[in-house]
């Protein structure tokens, strides 16, 4: 086993704990702002994953935008703005991201 596989396993078994860590606090707390970043950080770890070509490799392609990477780029685009929308608060404290939220709520 040489060093960058070993580096690789640490950074995807970090993101795997944290993501267990969020769900845990989810189960327990009933913030949904976990919930999103649980997703934010499951889709972007099957991203990178999917993308190093370690699970799914017949998905993986050059451009890591096509195809179930670039759907799994546009989860995490997702979750990553329902966190800050919950975490932060922000549907009240910025008047001009409100056709944003109106959209987002309906989701």
């Amino acid at each position: 086993m040489n060093t960058q596989t070993l580096l690789y396993g640490v950074y995807y078994g970090a993101l795997g704990i944290m993501a267990l860590y969020e769900a845990f606090l989810f189960f327990r707390l009933r913030e949904y702002s976990y919930l999103a970043y649980t997703g934010f950080i499951s889709f972007g770890l099957l991203h990178v994953l999917i993308t190093d070509k370690v699970i799914l490799a017949q998905y993986a392609t050059e451009d890591p935008f096509k195809g179930i990477p670039g759907i799994l780029v546009l989860a995490v685009l997702a979750c990553a703005i329902q966190f800050e929308r919950l975490f932060l608060n922000t549907d009240t404290s910025l008047i001009f991201c409100e056709r944003h939220n109106t959209f987002l709520k309906k989701t």
